[in-house]
């Protein structure tokens, strides 16, 4: 699979369990290019409490608000996004504006398969020189997979680090889950 195509929906199964579901903030359109599978990496300069969550663990994506400084400081990441860009005006449609886009919910669940430092895959892939064209420098790279995309955003309020979901949230979520995986 070449790195400019989006991943293949997967139909693996949850690693989710009984277990709480834990949340993570992403601003948009960040949050967006996740739960559409283009993007396979998030940054982030902290790993998650071990008595918390290991890899590998599913966490629900929340759209935060949008950032409006979307270039990214390395180019590839730039690259990317102005390539979703021009494939969505060639199949004529448009990529939603970052700042129409929904934020303050739960847009999809993903796989966090693990963690590694920027300098780990710095040179396992010239010229790029990391993982993903989204990978940063100087980050921790949360390797993602398997992307629920729910079929109705969930309403849900943010905060910082992982977090764990509202009881009734988390209770809306898990029935779109259930019926995403069955």
């Amino acid at each position: 699979m070449s790195r400019d195509q989006p991943p293949q929906r997967s139909h693996e199964a949850s690693t989710l369990g009984s277990r709480p579901l834990y949340a993570l903030s992403i601003r948009q359109p960040w949050a967006w290019c996740i739960a559409t599978q283009h993007k396979d990496v998030e940054n982030r300069s902290w790993k998650p409490r071990p008595d918390t969550v290991k890899p590998p663990f599913d966490f629900a994506a929340h759209a935060s608000i949008y950032d409006e400084a979307v270039d990214l400081p390395i180019p590839a990441a730039n690259r990317k996004l102005r390539a979703l860009e021009a494939e969505a005006r060639l199949a004529q449609r448009a990529l939603p504006q970052h700042k129409y886009l929904r934020t303050r919910c739960i847009l999809a669940v993903v796989t966090c398969t693990g963690f590694h430092y920027w300098e780990d895959c710095m040179f396992q892939n010239p010229p790029e020189y990391s993982c993903s064209p989204w990978g940063l420098h100087q980050e921790l790279h949360w390797q993602l997979a398997n992307v629920r995309l729910l079929p109705s955003p969930v309403p849900c309020k943010g905060r910082l680090g992982l977090w764990p979901l509202p009881p009734a949230v988390e209770a809306a979520v898990r029935a779109q889950l259930h019926r995403i995986d069955t």
